[in-house]
């Protein structure tokens, strides 16, 4: 009896810790004042977190999907794709130099949503991806990305992300996250996790927060997204 107590016990503080742990997706971009495309990016920090009431969260895994050319240099014209680079978060930062950076979040994403970021962070840097600013050529897609693709698409059973669309930088991030949002990754939406960005040491930053991502589109055009699956 006394054994079965003993393993109940640990098997109950397995089953807290599990239910403690969770995933939360930080999204960035950063632009110049002149809103040049070639000087704008979209970036997302993922994190694993325990989180228990009452105590601070604790940090326990942080990876970032951060696309840009090995040169570091967008060449919107570039006919060609070319090698790319997934950058850490303090490297994106300092690649932004002066640039306005804003974030979305962090706001919590389903276990899955973090599995398939992780495969796709993986994809990226194990070279079987190269860059290309302007990705739009249907069929290209396991070929080439650029930034907002690279980390909007982590579920490549999916459509892709607006490719009628060119939007960069803070735009670009709304759209990604709205993306998230209709793939059913995001647990309450719109409830940004202060406690967590806070716990991530951001706070001497230069950062603007927004939550201001809604879809504010009309019924016809939401009837229409369902219709063909557009973002």
């Amino acid at each position: 009896m006394r054994t079965l107590l003993i393993v109940a016990f640990f098997l109950g503080s397995a089953v807290q810790a599990c239910a403690a742990e969770r995933y939360f997706a930080l999204f960035f971009a950063y632009q110049s004042c002149d809103r040049k495309p070639e000087e704008s990016h979209t970036f997302v920090e993922f994190i694993r977190a325990e989180v228990n009431a009452g105590v601070p969260p604790v940090i326990l895994e942080r990876n970032t999907i951060s696309w840009l050319p090995r040169t570091l240099i967008v060449r919107i014209r570039a006919w060609r794709s070319e090698p790319g680079r997934n950058l850490t978060l303090d490297e994106t930062f300092a690649a932004a130099r002066c640039k306005e950076i804003l974030a979305w979040g962090p706001y919590e994403l389903t276990c899955e949503a973090y599995r398939l970021a992780m495969i796709r962070k993986r994809l990226l840097e194990s070279g079987a991806m190269m860059y290309k600013a302007v990705d739009n050529i249907p069929g290209q897609s396991d070929k080439f990305t650029n930034c907002v693709h690279a980390v909007a698409e982590i579920d490549p059973d999916a459509r892709r992300i607006g490719q009628y669309n060119v939007k960069y930088g803070e735009y670009a991030t709304r759209q990604v996250i709205r993306h998230f949002e209709r793939q059913d990754f995001l647990i309450n939406p719109c409830a940004p996790h202060d406690d967590v960005y806070r716990a991530l040491g951001l706070d001497d930053r230069r950062i603007d927060r927004r939550n201001d991502w809604p879809d504010r589109g009309n019924g016809f055009t939401k009837f229409l997204r369902s219709l063909f699956g557009a973002s």
